[in-house]
């Protein structure tokens, strides 16, 4: 089993817009897989709503309490029995993704999966930012038109030289306020991305 950082529950693409945001996840028929998917949505959803069973808001303690203070901009949960019952709130929308890279070990820490994975491919996360392949390959393919035939069967990349690029131009990007700027001295970690096998769901 690959060793991970957590795991997240985060919208399967078809759902993974809100009344007020509604990114681009679809560049021809390829649709991205990555962080950037509204994790943890229906928690939070129902927490504000005063919804929120006591076992779920336990949870939702622990996922705040546990995540708090690295700067990461990302929460996991250790537990995949936690994160399923998380997931099972709103089960045809959420799906859930295990996430792994050398920065978020060091502040996540890292472990072997409990449950069988499947590598999908790589993110390219601004760290304690967003997801710049959604933000900007997605979001204005124009500017990445190399890095369009890079996108995997996943939506994902499948190299860091190519989520170094991505970064590089982003940035680049950044700078001249054509995609959402960054904070400055922004660092980049190459996410990989695992989906859980079906036999697991």
């Amino acid at each position: 089993m690959p060793k991970i950082c957590g795991f997240m529950v985060v919208r399967k693409p078809a759902f993974a817009a809100a009344d007020d945001i509604k990114p681009n996840l679809r560049i021809g028929e390829k649709e991205y897989r990555g962080i950037d998917r509204f994790p943890w949505e229906d928690l939070d959803d129902l927490h504000y709503a005063g919804t929120l069973q006591p076992s779920l808001a336990s949870l939702r303690h622990e996922l705040e309490r546990s995540n708090a203070g690295d700067w990461s901009g990302l929460s996991v949960m250790k537990s995949y029995e936690d994160a399923k019952a998380v997931s099972l709130v709103v089960a045809e929308q959420n799906e859930i993704i295990a996430l792994w890279s050398p920065m978020l070990a060091q502040v996540k820490g890292e472990f072997e999966s409990p449950v069988p994975l499947e590598l999908m491919g790589l993110d390219c996360l601004c760290f304690g930012e967003w997801s710049v392949l959604l933000a900007g390959v997605y979001a204005s393919a124009s500017h990445f038109e190399w890095a369009v035939d890079r996108i995997n069967q996943y939506g994902l990349l499948d190299s860091e030289a190519d989520c170094e690029a991505v970064f590089r131009s982003y940035v680049e990007l950044s700078s001249r306020d054509i995609v959402e700027p960054l904070r400055d001295e922004p660092m980049l970690t190459c996410v990989q991305v695992y989906a859980v096998t079906p036999c697991m769901r």
